[in-house]
């Protein structure tokens, strides 16, 4: 195999590992048959399915939180402050709303208000009535708690209220009292709230009524045992408290001043030890010259060695010199920075000397009022006290009276908008989805059977399975030839044709038939190049799979060619070519080897110009025998002296042995596989008995390939198929065409 034969098969084997559209149409339009009844009959399932499904009816009303809430905890802008925006507009108190809905005892009042427990049509829920008894059915508030649902509206301060029935008048009815009931309770749990608030702050003014007077009872006794009528500060009292300020706010300073200085020394220390002066932000040295010249100039020669450095190294002289500025800068740098943390310091020092002596000054003036200021701590806690309980009862007071107030002008916050309304159409059974899933089901259920369909089928439906799959070298094809079917550079097609299909490509030159033959022809020669093919054999594997129809055609395409061809009717079983030439079969191919007759006197001409043919003859009853006598090979050797190229159409090498002892005679053997018929194992026990004679298989060929359904050469052999009609631009001038024929 050459590089063009090596990078076609890579080609081809590619082609086929990837699935395009055009293959799932194929697949589609093989199995269309299956695909369609999987689909109809789950579809027609899937619509008795949804009309014997009950009806669910749904309803909804829709409630709304107003804002005002209950004054007992205090103003409705207080509650705002507190919860950082308007309470009922949060969605958390929605969803305690919406439980409060579902909750026992809200569905227990619906059900006892309106007696539904009563009506057997609220028991018929879900359209299956009569199939449980009353004493296994559920307590009522639990059947309504399954078919009612309590939802916040997306983007709102609304509750949506729905439920779910068989009978659309009793989900209509029971959403409205649902909505009703929560508007209600809602009011009556205000009014429990602001009583439960009522008393506690009742409790609570009493308790703290009697706590101040017990205050204000202390501090008489207090001023009794101190014996005066008031408790002030006198005048050593104030100066000692004075003292007290002044010593403690020096030594604030002091302390200040000692931790700055201490965080100086630390900063200019760091610096020292680091080397990194610029990250120093003390005002004594940004505004220092003397500091701020060595810094500039210590960056400045810094990124000058950087520059240099990456520019010629360390070895380079300009570079040691600018090192050696760098350094010089660095030791003054350091000197006076050193100069400048000596003389802080010193100033550290004399600050920690002076916060110790305003700390020893500071606790003796301590000493002194705290003495002074106990007794008038005692009172004026007391006082403190007093004060405080008096701020609080006064509070406590004027919340009872606006809640007594507020009790008599409370509301419900939660208002009807929308109410529940008799619906019309039931939301279950969904059935354009039931349909539709049906549909799906059904298509999908058609495809895996066709794909189980299809791994099941053992032929050979493609040039890629010969070739990728059983790796048999593949000559060409030979197409179907459907006379329902228009074919490139054939007008139409006429009975007479439709009588010698072998001869299509004598009839038909032009044809996209004879050009596939043509192909077949050029790579055989090709094949051959190193040997000259002077004799070759058709056969197959099994019957009726179009060996003759292959034989007679690659014998016109040879004689077609200008070389002399010998076509020979091998098959003394079941011999047919005489027919297709109208030749008598009295004297043949077996006279000739039983010495009855010579090769000249049997051999006829055709209308096939360059094409001579000679019959099989009288059928023996040992053909094996006579193929295998020396005077075959006589007989071959001298046929090939007086033609250019022998044409052997054999019999079937499955049921008889007579091709395979032909095929170690010949040049090379071609065998032909019906597409869509031949099965795989036929062809591999084919090639290996071919193969045991050693015998020199030239390839297969593919016969009775449907190209319109873009099979037959692979991927892209459709293409190139259905550009051999329009190659020549022009119809054949005569009429003709067949139907594939097999033998």
């Amino acid at each position: 195999m050459n590089r063009n034969d090596q990078a076609e098969s890579a080609q081809r084997e590619r082609a086929s590992s990837e699935l395009t559209l055009d293959d799932a149409l194929d697949f589609v339009s093989r199995h269309f048959l299956l695909i369609a009844v999987m689909t109809g009959v789950t579809f027609a399932g899937s619509v008795y399915y949804a009309s014997t499904l009950p009806r669910i009816f749904q309803s909804g009303a829709v409630v709304i939180a107003e804002r005002g809430e209950s004054m007992a905890l205090g103003s409705a802008s207080a509650m705002e402050e507190r919860v950082g925006g308007t309470l009922f507009a949060t969605r958390e108190f929605l969803e305690v709303q919406a439980m409060f809905a579902r909750s026992v005892g809200s569905l227990t009042r619906v059900v006892e208000r309106t007696r539904i427990a009563e009506e057997s049509r609220f028991w018929n829920h879900d359209g299956r009535e009569g199939e449980r008894e009353p004493e296994s059915r559920p307590a009522p508030e639990v059947l309504l708690g399954r078919v009612t649902s309590v939802g916040v509206v997306p983007e709102s301060r609304s509750l949506r209220i729905s439920v779910r029935h068989h009978h659309p008048e009793i989900a209509a009815q029971l959403a409205n009292e649902v909505a009703l009931e929560l508007i209600n309770g809602g009011l009556e749990r205000r009014l429990e709230t602001t009583d439960n608030a009522l008393q506690w702050l009742r409790t609570q003014y009493d308790e703290l009524r009697r706590d101040l007077d017990a205050t204000e009872q202390a501090m008489f006794e207090f001023l009794r045992e101190e014996r005066a009528l008031t408790f002030s500060r006198n005048e050593r009292g104030n100066h000692a408290v004075q003292a007290v300020d002044s010593i403690g706010q020096q030594l604030v300073n002091a302390r200040y001043e000692l931790d700055r200085l201490g965080g100086t020394v630390a900063t200019v220390e760091r610096a020292l030890r680091t080397g990194n002066y610029d990250d120093v932000g003390l005002d004594a040295l940004v505004n220092h010259p003397t500091i701020n010249t060595l810094k500039n100039r210590l960056s400045e020669v810094r990124s000058r060695e950087i520059e240099l450095l990456e520019r010629y190294g360390p070895e380079w002289e300009e570079v040691r010199a600018v090192a050696g500025q760098r350094q010089f800068f660095e030791a003054s740098l350091q000197r006076e920075m050193r100069q400048v943390l000596r003389a802080y310091q010193q100033e550290y020092a004399a600050a920690r000397e002076l916060e110790s002596r305003l700390r020893q000054r500071f606790e003796a003036a301590q000493e002194v009022a705290l003495s002074v200021s106990r007794g008038e701590m005692v009172f004026n806690g007391l006082a403190r006290e007093a004060e405080s309980q008096r701020e609080i009862l006064a509070l406590v007071e004027r919340r009872l009276r606006e809640l007594e107030i507020s009790r008599m002008l409370e509301f419900s916050n939660m208002r009807l908008v929308e109410a529940a309304v008799v619906p019309q159409t039931p939301v279950s059974p969904n059935q354009r989805l039931i349909w539709a899933a049906g549909l799906l089901f059904g298509a999908f259920l058609g495809i895996a059977l066709s794909l189980v369909r299809e791994l099941l089928d053992t032929t050979v439906r493609s040039r890629e399975t010969l070739e990728v799959e059983l790796g048999v070298p593949v000559l060409g094809i030979i197409p179907s030839i459907d006379p329902r079917r228009a074919m490139p550079g054939v007008k139409k097609v006429s009975r007479d044709a439709l009588k010698k299909p072998d001869l299509i490509v004598h009839q038909f030159p032009r044809s996209n038939v004879a050009e596939t033959c043509r192909s077949i022809r050029t790579n055989l020669l090709f094949l051959s190049a190193d040997k000259e093919l002077r004799s070759l054999a058709v056969t197959s594997g099994s019957p009726k799979e179009g060996k003759s129809l292959t034989s007679c055609s690659l014998a016109t395409v040879l004689a077609q060619s200008g070389s002399r061809v010998l076509l020979v009717d091998a098959d003394m079983r079941k011999p047919r070519l005489n027919k297709v030439f109208q030749v008598k079969s009295d004297r043949g191919l077996s006279s000739v080897l039983v010495g009855e007759a010579a090769m000249e006197e049997v051999v006829s001409e055709t209308v096939v110009p360059n094409l001579s043919f000679l019959p099989c003859g009288p059928i023996p009853s040992d053909a094996t025998e006579l193929i295998h006598h020396r005077r075959f090979d006589e007989f071959l050797e001298h046929a090939k002296s007086l033609y250019d190229i022998v044409v052997f159409d054999t019999p079937p090498i499955g049921p008889v042995t007579d091709a395979a002892v032909i095929a170690r005679k010949v040049d090379a053997m071609v065998s032909v596989v019906r597409a869509n018929k031949t099965r795989k194992e036929s062809v591999v026990g084919m090639v290996a008995q071919l193969r045991a004679v050693r015998a020199n298989l030239a390839g297969v060929v593919l016969n009775g390939v449907d190209v319109h359904k873009r099979r037959g050469y692979g991927r892209y052999g459709y293409y190139y198929y259905q550009q051999y009609g329009a190659y020549y631009g022009e119809t054949e001038p005569s009429e003709g065409a067949s139907s594939s024929a097999s033998t």
